[in-house]
């Protein structure tokens, strides 16, 4: 779709002419799958707690292999990964870290003790063992995991209080938080916004993206991944040309890419401030740690109420990222994020892969 096409609607939309003879927008998103175990299937329950956790475009880049009744092999999904915005597969190894955080949390509520060791060999992967210990299940406990989600819109510039920090960082040395008026949260804010720039630029970064925004509500229901209009918090009228008129290659286009730095803009000038979470090394066993560390702090953050937004696109592009250690005089940033209160935390809306496409 191009800009005058993208105008005209716009126009028709806001005069209200001919709304009659307009497509429908289905009011009902494609949901997040549910819980789909039996309630004896305990390493069912833990794997789809586990599976919930946060990864670059929504790709969820997981794969299970199951060797025994209490034993399984997770490694990376080649297929889920992005060669162009992370081809070292840090932002991956991230990912794989947040799901075992989920699982070590989920298993105790399953009546299981969970437990990994890291492979030497390459290409990566995680032996999880699943051993019950006899306690009644108790999946109550289980909402944070289900809440937990990203927010990109009206983070509030409320400073978080010295309890908030506390709370979130908590024992985590190698986590950190920068008021957004501060000093260090102006130079994040501002080579986030240089990092954005070189991106819209980057055919290949922007083709990449492309591929996992999921437009049209059947793309949706066959996927069950990548970002959808509900998890870019997009408004009615968004929607509906999502829907029936945006494609993939408009996000290659000039138009795209004015709007997208515009709404970074709006973005990187709101929230409370900046999380980053650092690495003791750039070995993927110390990747993974952060990773577990990293979605930790996210789910404290959510038991508050508060929201994150990842942004990692200054940690993508080399320059920016040596420029922000180096000004920072911190070593071995991995992730990069906004937080902030926010006026209500709404359910989450990321769209979730079924276990049979896991497992």
């Amino acid at each position: 779709m191009n800009r005058r096409h993208f105008i005209y609607l716009a126009g028709l939309l806001s005069l209200g002419i001919s709304c009659s003879a307009l497509p429908v927008l289905r009011m009902k998103p494609v949901l997040r799958l549910k819980d789909p175990a039996g309630p004896d299937d305990l390493p069912a329950h833990i794997f789809y707690l586990a599976s919930l956790a946060p990864s670059s475009h929504n790709t969820q880049p997981w794969f299970l292999q199951r060797q025994s009744e209490k034993s399984w092999l997770l490694s990376l999904d080649q297929k889920r990964c992005l060669p162009a915005a992370d081809p070292s597969c840090r932002e991956m190894f991230l990912s794989l870290g947040a799901f075992m955080e989920n699982l070590l949390q989920a298993a105790p509520l399953y009546g299981c003790d969970a437990s990994y060791s890291v492979s030497s060999t390459s290409p990566l992967r995680l032996r999880i063992g699943l051993q019950p210990t006899g306690s009644l299940p108790d999946e109550t406990q289980s909402w944070l995991l289900k809440r937990r989600r990203t927010l990109r819109r009206n983070l509030l510039p409320s400073p978080l209080t010295a309890a908030e920090q506390s709370y979130i960082l908590g024992d985590d040395r190698l986590s950190t938080f920068f008021p957004r008026a501060s000093t260090a949260g102006q130079t994040i804010a501002e080579l986030t916004r240089t990092a954005n720039q070189n991106q819209s630029r980057n055919p290949a970064i922007q083709e990449e993206l492309s591929r996992w925004i999921r437009w049209q509500h059947v793309d949706q229901q066959r996927f069950q991944d990548g970002l959808s209009p509900e998890t870019m918090e997009m408004d009615f009228w968004l929607k509906w040309l999502a829907e029936y008129f945006i494609q993939p290659k408009d996000v290659l286009s000039s138009f795209f890419q004015k709007s997208s730095l515009e709404q970074i803009e709006t973005q990187v000038k709101e929230s409370a401030g900046w999380i980053i979470c650092r690495s003791s090394s750039e070995q993927p066993a110390d990747l993974l740690e952060t990773g577990r560390r990293m979605e930790a702090l996210w789910l404290r953050a959510a038991a508050h109420n508060l929201a994150l937004h990842p942004m990692s696109q200054a940690l993508e592009e080399t320059g920016c990222c040596q420029q922000l250690e180096k000004t920072l005089a911190l070593p071995n940033i991995q992730f990069l994020a906004r937080i902030g209160h926010c006026a209500a935390y709404p359910p989450p809306v990321s769209l979730r892969r079924p276990l049979k496409n896991i497992v």
